[in-house]
Parts: C-alpha cells; structure tokens; sequence
C-alpha cells in the first residue's frame, strides 16, 4: 500500500511508503498541542488539619537515661477508731465509735409457745386388746310390716355395750371438769328489768378473768344495728361490771351486777339514765 508523498517526491514520480512518510510528516503533526492557559481561577487546596495520632506515633521515643519524673506517695490509710469532723456542727448527731471487741451474745428470754394445751384433756379411749376373737353378731330379721313411732318404748338405739357406756362416761366427766373452770358467767344470759320486761340477751365466755361477749337489743328488733360486742369485762369483788354501747346511744352502757342466788341483780346506765335490772339464764 502506498501513500501519495508531497510534491517533491511526486515531481520524481516515485512513490513514498507509509513508513517513510510518517517519519517525515511535518513537525507541525508530530508535536502535541501546547496546553491552553485557563482563565479561571481553581482554588487553593484546602489545608489538613493536624492529626494528633499520628503527631503522637512519629514523635520520638523518650529518653531511658533520663531520670524518672518523681510520683506522689499516696495517702496515708484513715485510723482506726472514732472520726470526728473538723468543723462539727452542733445539729448533727454525734458518731457512733466503731467497737475495738466484738461484743458478747446476749439471749432472748423464752419465746412465747406457739401452743398450749387445754387445761381439760378430752377424754380418749384407752387402748385395748381382744383376748379372744370377737364372735359374729347375727343380724336381726327385717320386719315385715311398717313400725309406727308410736309402738317404740325405748330409745331408738339399742342398749349401749360396756365399751360404749365407758366412752359416754369419760367424754362426760371431761365435760364436767372443763365447765368446773370456767367462770360463773359463762354461757347465754337475758336482762331484763325488775318488772321484767326484756332488754338485752348476752352470750358471755368467762374464763376465769376477763370476760368477753356479744349482746343483742332484744326491743329493737332483727335490725343490722342491734348486736354488738362487749367493750369491757371485769370483776369488781364479788360483782362484775359490763360495758358496751348500743348503736344509737351517744355513749357507752354500764351494767354493774352482783350475785343473788342462781341470778345476778344490778343496776343498767344508759346515757346517764339508771334501772334497777336482773340477769337469768336463758
């Protein structure tokens, strides 16, 4: 392939080939063009800001033959004892001293027992063995025509057997012993006046010392504010002395008795008002 050359060459009529030609291409085509000269104005680079990391690596290791800066001693541990402030102030409670000894164990007194017996066991069965076996008891034959109630002369149980009147004779006796040591109001009473008009109904529990209860305002009714408890119970002498309030009254009843025989007769004040009452059993 050939490349037409200049007009020298083509004057000779020889051809030029493409190697030879691009040597000797004018300098015009060989040199690059000259970079043209902006007119704007670029920025300045904007300057990093130190970096103390880095400051911090580059900078030179210290020197081991030089003396160690001096450190402070550290303070002395606090004594031990009783501290008082410099500047104490005289609404601030004293400090407690820290005890130089430990200090002895001192006991308790006798916890209170959590149970105590009755002061009347109940009556329990002695245990026993059967020498012999026990025979087999034939059941009675069934009636054949209806009972009437009216044809039983005895009770509707059978004769009670030897092991059967011990058991009623001890529950029975326990029964006796524990009503023997409880006081002599204990149990349901009824007041009334001297003529003897009803007033109140009292359920009394008289253990011996303080006494307890409820009462019930026997002329007010099935009313919800007609029953209460007793406030007080205590013995005076051979008297006693109640106290409750009624509902409605604005103050408490005092009910002073003293005992007459199987009863006990007293005075009842309420709201500053006396009568002349009597206490029975229901």
């Amino acid at each position: 392939m050939y490349v037409q050359a200049p007009a020298a060459d083509a004057l000779q009529g020889e051809p030029a080939p493409v190697s030879e030609a691009v040597t000797t291409a004018p300098a015009e085509l060989t040199q690059a063009p000259a970079p043209v000269a902006s007119t704007a104005t670029e920025p300045d680079d904007p300057v990093e800001a130190p970096d103390p990391i880095a400051a911090a690596l580059q900078s030179p290791p210290e020197d081991a033959s030089l003396p160690a800066a001096p450190r402070p001693d550290p303070a002395p541990a606090p004594a031990q004892g009783p501290t008082v402030a410099a500047d104490e102030d005289e609404d601030e409670a004293p400090s407690t001293p820290t005890p130089s000894a430990p200090q002895p164990y001192t006991t308790l007194g006798p916890a209170a027992p959590a149970y105590s017996p009755p002061r009347v066991r109940p009556f329990e069965m002695p245990a026993r063995t059967p020498s012999a076996p026990v025979p087999y008891a034939v059941t009675p034959e069934l009636p054949s025509a209806p009972v009437r109630l009216d044809e039983y002369r005895r009770s509707y149980e059978g004769p009670k057997d030897p092991v059967e009147q011990v058991y009623e004779a001890g529950v029975r006796g326990r029964f006796q012993a524990a009503q023997q040591m409880l006081g002599a109001l204990d149990g349901a009473w009824r007041l009334t006046t001297s003529e003897g008009a009803p007033l109140y109904a009292f359920l009394l529990n008289d253990g011996g010392g303080a006494i307890e209860g409820a009462w019930r305002d026997l002329q007010a009714g099935p009313a919800l504010n007609s029953s209460g408890f007793l406030e007080s119970g205590a013995r005076e002498g051979a008297g006693v002395v109640l106290r409750f309030t009624p509902r409605n009254a604005a103050a408490s009843s005092t009910l002073t008795l003293s005992p007459s025989g199987g009863s006990w007769t007293g005075t009842l004040a309420v709201d500053g008002a006396v009568r002349q009452v009597i206490l029975s059993r229901s």
